[in-house]
């Protein structure tokens, strides 16, 4: 995972503006436990591709992960008006989003 994180963090250096890039960071830094530091992460993918309907998936789980469930709920509403409606199905049948 250290050495993911470094070629990922390399990859930033280059091109800041690489949402998948952010998105990778994201995922790395949840693995690792650290949730907090993947929703920003998962921020910044969202920030540059707001369109993209699996960015604001990821940084939901990791809303799941810190408990913030109406971020979590935002963010799968989102994703399924951009066509991801797997979430919001999860967490409406969950009973944590309406």
């Amino acid at each position: 995972a250290a050495a993911a994180l470094e070629h990922v963090g390399e990859a930033l250096r280059i091109s800041p503006e690489f949402a998948r890039a952010h998105d990778v960071k994201g995922a790395i830094l949840l693995r690792q436990r650290l949730p907090a530091l993947a929703a920003e992460s998962f921020g910044r993918a969202v920030a540059l591709s707001p369109r993209n309907a699996a960015y604001r998936v990821h940084r939901a789980s990791a809303y799941l992960v810190l408990e913030n469930e109406a971020g979590m709920c935002a963010d799968f509403q989102s994703a399924c008006s951009f066509g991801d409606c797997e979430g919001l199905q999860w967490a409406k049948s969950a009973g944590r989003c309406r």
